[in-house]
């Protein structure tokens, strides 16, 4: 039944025509305000009921009720679409992935389907096409239709991708209990500095009772920015800019690492000193890479055998490499396929050993120790022990048990630590 009354207005209505009524401008007082004259209500209804107003309300009223669209078509071929370009857009990010992974170009020189070399994004689509209906379709679709193929959908599916990333990897280095700050500037192609941002961190491994297992060393690398101001206080406030732009807690940093330049080293005004005035915990520590490289040169050039020799192989090198003549004329005298052969055995049997080595000593490594059980630890140690007798005790099996019970114990102090400063 359509007839309505309303108690508060003390009117009757009709409830199709106030719902679906598609005349808005016309006057129709069962729908906008009711009617409130009673005499002779029975014709006025029957006149109402008979309208092509009404009829056609009715009509949409009773879809309604039985949970059908005004136009069901409309609506399934909506749902198509949406859920066919979906699909489009999943196959895009997948390649998308797979050349970002790989470090490829993207782009061709002549970017169409008509160009045998279109560039690698392009033609993994014509292959996904071959196998995969979806794509094929949009291939399919004439000139000057929606396909989501275009350059400028590569870059911004490019820049989603970056910013999901970079956003769950700050996520994880708020959420381990410390980290630590690696910074370096360098010159790109235009000879602009660039700032290097590369955190370390610790990420605490829980089984499934929640309990602290094992703890796992990761290094990520979040991007680079240009730097204009290269002084210590110039080069600190980046770097709490940086940390503030990526939401990460300086409270949690315990290191900071850089080159031995004065400006970044300086115990009064370099940077790490200046760092030290925002957190007292992040203690500065020489980078490794600077260290060793400081150390080989120094290394060589204290030794005049050792630079002559690089000096005569670099002048060697030079002499023949730059003629042809004179390095097919040098590789007829001294068999150089049959030098490169025995080179790369030699450096093959090296890598070899180095790799039993690592092998061996790889049950001492604080994420392996943590789960092995304390007789295979004893049985991995005694064959260190074994082969290298002569620089390592018989107490060394023992003392890995040890170590093993010292870290579990400092992993949950650390753990139950970090749930206290949560709570």
């Amino acid at each position: 039944m359509w007839l309505c009354y309303s108690p508060k207005l003390d009117a009757v209505y009709c409830e199709p025509c106030w719902l679906f009524s598609e005349e808005r401008k016309a006057k129709n007082n069962w729908r906008e305000h009711g009617v409130r004259d009673w005499r002779g209500l029975s014709k006025k209804i029957k006149i109402h009921e008979n309208s092509q107003q009404h009829i056609f309300a009715c009509c949409i009223y009773e879809k309604w009720r039985h949970n059908e669209t005004i136009d069901k078509n409309i609506e399934e071929q909506i749902r198509y679409q949406s859920n066919f370009w979906v699909q489009v857009l999943e196959r895009i990010l997948n390649i998308t992935l797979a050349l970002c992974k790989n470090s490829l170009a993207f782009r061709g020189h002549r970017e169409s389907f008509d160009n045998e070399y279109n560039g690698n994004f392009l033609t993994q689509v014509q292959l996904f096409a071959k196998y995969d209906n979806v794509i094929k379709q949009v291939l399919c679709m004439p000139n000057g239709s929606i396909k989501y193929l275009s350059h400028q959908i590569q870059n911004e599916v490019i820049h989603w991708l970056a910013t999901h990333l970079k956003a769950t990897l700050t996520a994880d280095i708020n959420s381990s209990p410390f980290y630590s700050i690696i910074m370096d500037t360098t010159q790109d192609i235009t000879k602009r500095d660039q700032l290097s941002q590369v955190f370390r961190y610790v990420k605490i491994i829980k089984n499934e009772k929640d309990e602290a297992t094992s703890i796992e060393i990761k290094e990520v690398f979040l991007g680079f920015t240009e730097i204009y101001n290269h002084t210590a206080a110039g080069l600190h406030e980046e770097i709490l800019n940086l940390l503030e732009k990526h939401h990460i807690k300086i409270s949690n940093c315990r290191g900071q690492g850089y080159d031995g330049a004065n400006v970044m080293s300086g115990i009064y005004n370099g940077v790490q000193a200046l760092f030290k005035k925002n957190q007292p915990n992040a203690m500065y520590m020489h980078c490794a890479a600077h260290n060793l490289n400081l150390v080989i040169n120094d290394a060589v050039k204290c030794c005049v055998e050792v630079a002559s020799f690089f000096v005569m192989l670099e002048d060697v090198y030079s002499f023949f490499g730059n003629s042809i003549n004179r390095w097919d004329l040098l590789s007829k005298y001294t068999g150089e396929s049959q030098i490169v052969d025995v080179v790369i055995n030699k450096l093959d049997n090296r890598f070899k050993e180095m790799q039993e080595v690592v092998q061996l000593f790889s049950c001492i490594h604080p994420n392996k120790l943590m789960v092995m059980k304390e007789r295979e630890i004893i049985s991995c140690a005694e064959a260190i022990q074994r082969k290298y007798s002569e620089d390592i005790t018989t107490e060394f099996p023992l003392q890995m048990v040890m170590v093993k019970s010292m870290l579990h114990d400092e992993i949950s102090k650390i753990s139950s630590n970090v749930n206290w400063l949560t709570f």
